[in-house]
């Protein structure tokens, strides 16, 4: 009868007026992005360190690539699993000493 989510005198269920980002401020926002900006600048540090190491990123088994006349894809398959259990564990152990 009513939208979802609305009762019968027009209202949201749950709604306070403060909105989303009641908690938020800018220092906080700013914090985040500085943060952001940091990690940024450490990976590509590790990723810089890692060409000139001659590790063989996107040069793995499971790579795919292909060189046509007018064309080229490169689709880093087994990196992109390499790199996805690495963080899923650096991500577990340090979820396990926030404990």
């Amino acid at each position: 009868m009513w939208p979802r989510g609305t009762t019968s005198d027009g209202y949201r269920r749950g709604y306070t007026g403060k909105g989303d980002a009641a908690g938020m401020n800018l220092g906080d926002v700013g914090r985040i992005l500085v943060g952001v900006g940091l990690l940024i600048v450490v990976v590509g540090g590790l990723l810089i360190l890692a060409g000139r190491m001659g590790l063989p990123l996107g040069r793995l088994p499971g790579d795919v690539s292909y060189r046509g006349k007018n064309f080229s894809f490169f689709a880093p398959l087994g990196t992109s699993l390499l790199l996805s259990v690495l963080l899923s564990l650096i991500f577990y152990l340090l979820s396990r000493f926030r404990r």
